[in-house]
């Protein structure tokens, strides 16, 4: 679980994430949608986790379309010495 000191703010369509003095924009409808699936009470851990795992995916997402990553070859390769 990650401990966290969390400031959310409600932003015309989308949430914002006051972490450690770092800005992160996430849609809200991904948010929403994620947070229907969760049962009815929750930790505010799992919301964090929550949270950050929509951000890596949405960092991901945003990164292959401006063409930085990886194909998967050269993920093979980079990871080779690991899947030995």
């Amino acid at each position: 679980m990650i401990n966290a000191a969390i400031t959310l703010f409600s932003v015309e369509k989308n949430s914002v994430f006051l972490m450690n003095n770092f800005y992160i924009m996430l849609a809200k409808q991904k948010v929403l949608k994620s947070f229907k699936e969760m049962p009815e009470q929750f930790s505010i851990d799992d919301a964090i986790d929550k949270l950050i795992v929509i951000h890596k995916i949405q960092s991901a997402e945003t990164e292959i379309k401006n063409g930085k990553g990886l194909t998967t070859v050269e993920a093979k390769k980079k990871l080779k010495k690991w899947l030995n």
